[in-house]
């Protein structure tokens, strides 16, 4: 059991690693002189991903805990902020032995 914890955890920390962003530049933009001070918004494209943890107590189950991943299709990104395609994955685990896991799909752009 430890170690499945071990491993989510480390996989939700080597996600959250490979997914950069530009936080950086626009902090460098807004550190510049007000004259060259230009306005960027951020447009995303394609897909995302957002990793989450679950902590949880529940007086039935006991804790609970595990991983969601919600993964976005911003397409070309014409239409951001809103996705085309949205997938959410959970797995959680309870400490009285239950488990659970979801898989939902949700698409704004298939009909």
């Amino acid at each position: 059991m430890k170690r499945a914890i071990l491993i989510m955890a480390m996989a939700i920390l080597a996600i959250n690693a490979s997914a950069g962003n530009d936080e950086g530049e626009v902090a460098a933009a807004e550190k510049a002189p007000k004259a060259k001070v230009e306005k960027k918004t951020i447009v995303k494209k394609g897909w995302n991903l957002g990793p989450l943890p679950v902590v949880a107590y529940d007086a039935d189950k006991g804790f609970q805990y595990g991983a969601i991943l919600q993964l976005f299709n911003y397409g070309d990104g014409s239409n951001y902020p809103n996705y085309n395609s949205k997938i959410y994955m959970e797995a959680s685990f309870f400490t009285k032995g239950s488990q659970l896991y979801q898989l939902r799909y949700d698409n704004k752009t298939l009909i």
